[in-house]
């Protein structure tokens, strides 16, 4: 478990080389439909450009 608590910068890091996953729970809700939104992108490497406008509409700031 680990708490990420808003307008406080954190990260995340898979450490190794096997995939990952992660299981979220975020209070208050609404941030599901930023992953909604990321989800629906394309397959392939990430257009960052457009990762962090989907992201900045719910707040969430690249440092």
């Amino acid at each position: 478990m680990a708490y990420g608590p808003k307008k406080v910068p954190h990260s995340w890091k898979v450490v190794g080389t096997q995939k990952a996953r992660v299981i979220l729970s975020v209070f208050p809700s609404g941030i599901e439909e930023m992953f909604r939104e990321l989800g629906s992108l394309p397959p392939g490497p990430p257009d960052f450009e457009k990762v962090s406008e989907i992201c900045g509409r719910y707040d969430i700031r690249f440092i």
